[in-house]
């Protein structure tokens, strides 16, 4: 027989740590890749002077409300189907 293990989902101070810790890696990583172009000359703000950058940032603004509509669309059918099944005790 196999032995079942129940494990304890409920959140401790060590995992709180752990979800925590994905911010500061983040913050780690932007400031490290800022000092990284720096170190190679390269000026953020001519960087996004570009106009091909308020382009392609207006074409990701497009998409992202393109699938929030849909996100919305499938919640609300979702929600629609689970209105309107019948109760089990009935």
């Amino acid at each position: 027989m196999q032995d079942l293990k129940i494990t304890d989902k409920r959140p401790t101070l060590k995992n709180r740590k752990n979800q925590q810790g994905g911010f500061l890696e983040l913050i780690v990583v932007i400031i490290i890749a800022l000092v990284l172009l720096h170190v190679l000359g390269i000026n953020i703000q001519t960087v996004l002077a570009q106009p091909w950058v308020k382009e392609f940032a207006q074409y990701i603004i497009y998409l992202l409300k393109i699938v929030w509509s849909d996100l919305v669309q499938i919640f609300a059918f979702v929600k629609d189907l689970a209105i309107q099944q019948p109760s089990a005790g009935n």
